[in-house]
């Protein structure tokens, strides 16, 4: 299934988002969805608003509870993305 994602589309997630979950420049978000994924565009782009920054989990990470809360910790991420499973 392709999802064609326009870019003003993107531009009013992020002002939404921003606005009801602001990222400040000390705050980071979790990268860990497939960057073709719909999704992943939170994930990627969600923190340049308030310019904080974007923690890169490995490949694999987001399907090890363990290892996805050590890096949590670790790089101190607040912005987390999950869909319902």
């Amino acid at each position: 299934k392709g999802v064609m994602v326009e870019h003003r589309g993107i531009t009013n997630m992020m002002t939404a988002l921003q606005r009801q979950y602001p990222c400040g420049e000390e705050e980071a978000y979790i990268l860990k969805t497939n960057y073709t994924f719909d999704v992943s565009l939170t994930e990627l782009f969600g923190w340049i608003p308030g310019g904080g920054k974007v923690v890169i989990a490995a490949p694999g990470a987001e399907r090890d509870p363990q290892e996805l809360l050590q890096i949590v910790s670790e790089n101190e991420v607040t912005h987390i993305n999950f869909v319902p499973s």
